[in-house]
């Protein structure tokens, strides 16, 4: 590279010019993940998806007071599966039977998956079997899918009124694996920090590495 090429892609004219073009991707990025996930989504024999969340924090606990890209209570979130606390965002992801991405979406660390749940488009076949982890029991929910014949399926707590059998509860806890698998292959696609000056640029990097996994799986 020579002196002449260094320092215009150092100047903070192009710097500026580069972040404004990368933005402006955000929309192209989306349209191919929905693209991909339409696709995912008709050769889907078995009509079966499932859904859970998982962190992406933006920065280590002790640097909350120093982020510059997320400021608030609402980023805070807690991951009850580790039983640690996280500063950042929550992924949604919606995934087929086999484990290709069909939705996603980001929502505060702090929200509830049970309160995500609204936010799925659920584009989905008639007679779609959705499952879940026991965060997303909500019984006006599913009554008002079962309106439009969807299947909301999650597992249930100790205490539901809507108890399953036990062998139920086996077969949907195995089924849901998938989406956990999916998870950590995106994490594996991942560098340990993304590194951005805004916390849309945070996104769009995030929903980048997303739409390289889906094309991965397309590939393999």
């Amino acid at each position: 590279m020579s002196v002449y090429e260094s320092s215009w892609l150092h100047s903070p004219e192009s710097t500026s010019r580069f972040n404004r073009r990368v933005h402006e991707l955000a929309s192209v990025i989306r349209r191919l993940f929905q693209i991909l996930g339409h696709y995912w989504n008709s050769p889907s024999p078995s009509h079966l998806y499932v859904i859970d969340s998982f962190p992406m924090a933006v920065c280590h606990n002790k640097r909350i007071q120093r982020c510059q890209r997320f400021q608030g209570e609402e980023w805070r979130g807690y991951q009850a599966s580790k039983q640690r606390y996280f500063y950042g965002l929550k992924v949604h992801l919606l995934v087929t039977e086999a484990g290709q991405p069909v939705e996603c979406f980001f929502t505060e660390g702090s929200m509830s998956d049970v309160n995500a749940l609204t936010l799925f488009d659920l584009d989905l076949p008639e007679g779609s079997e959705i499952l879940g982890d026991k965060a997303y029991n909500d019984y006006r929910f599913e009554d008002q899918m079962a309106k439009v014949n969807l299947i909301p399926s999650p597992l249930r707590k100790s205490n539901s009124k809507r108890a399953i059998p036990a062998y139920t509860t086996y077969w949907r806890s195995l089924k849901r694996k998938v989406v956990e698998t999916t998870g950590s292959l995106l994490e594996q696609l991942m560098p340990k920090h993304i590194h951005t000056s805004t916390s849309t640029g945070f996104e769009i990097k995030l929903m980048s590495f997303i739409l390289a996994l889906s094309f991965k799986l397309l590939l393999n």
